[in-house]
């Protein structure tokens, strides 16, 4: 998510048909379901800990639904169906990145996903990308027990990859989760980071060790065999 494509965009849109049905078929106005949206989930996870099943659509708006009062047949398997189906159309993968998967394979370097989210899903995104067949490894938060940034994720992620930390490069968008978790646990990040805001990258940056190289990789710049890297 955000990595491979763009899930902030296809979030949008899918949240977007979510607001209308909730209009029409259950008179709640979608800006104030939105956020009863977000603050049940809030809730969730502060009651559960960062765990897959907080991710969870259906076990969203069952709370949201359940906190306004709102029947919940048969509204929360046709949200939650509306909402992942919308995401699913609207996913578009990357430039470069079907490219770069190949190049990767051609040259026998193993290829994982580490990724918080239930498994199901997941594993259904990588197949529309069509991104799954490159995959020798797949790892979920559900699987791994907890989500990233904890070490025991990318714990689990080395006893896939069946290879040392060091031999490993982590790539993801998310600052927190994805670069300072697999740092901390001793892999090398690779941040595929939104690019334009340089400000906001520099700060980012000083925040690591000098030693042990981050690779910055601006979004955008996914090219076959010739990405551009900065690191520090």
């Amino acid at each position: 998510d955000n990595t491979l494509y763009s899930f902030d965009q296809a979030h949008m849109e899918a949240t977007r048909r979510l607001k209308i049905y909730a209009e029409k078929e259950l008179g709640i106005e979608g800006e104030f379901f939105t956020q009863i949206y977000y603050e049940t989930m809030y809730e969730t996870i502060e009651r559960m800990g960062e765990v897959a099943a907080t991710h969870n659509r259906g076990i969203r708006i069952q709370n949201v639904l359940e906190k306004l009062g709102k029947p919940l047949f048969p509204h929360v398997l046709e949200m939650e169906s509306l909402y992942w189906n919308t995401l699913f159309q609207e996913m578009v993968v990357f430039d470069g990145v079907i490219e770069t998967l190949g190049i990767l394979k051609e040259r026998n370097i193993r290829i994982g996903i580490g990724t918080n989210m239930t498994t199901r899903i997941q594993l259904k995104k990588l197949t529309l990308l069509d991104v799954l067949k490159y995959v020798d490894f797949f790892i979920s938060s559900e699987e791994a027990g907890v989500d990233k940034p904890a070490e025991q994720f990318f714990e689990y992620c080395m006893i896939k990859a069946k290879c040392e930390k060091q031999e490993c490069m982590f790539v993801g968008d998310d600052f927190e989760k994805d670069i300072i978790g697999s740092r901390n646990a001793g892999l090398r990040p690779v941040w595929f980071c939104t690019e334009g805001n340089q400000n906001v990258i520099q700060e980012a940056v000083d925040r690591l060790p000098a030693s042990g190289g981050t690779v910055i990789v601006p979004r955008g710049e996914w090219k076959s065999g010739a990405i551009h890297l900065k690191s520090n």
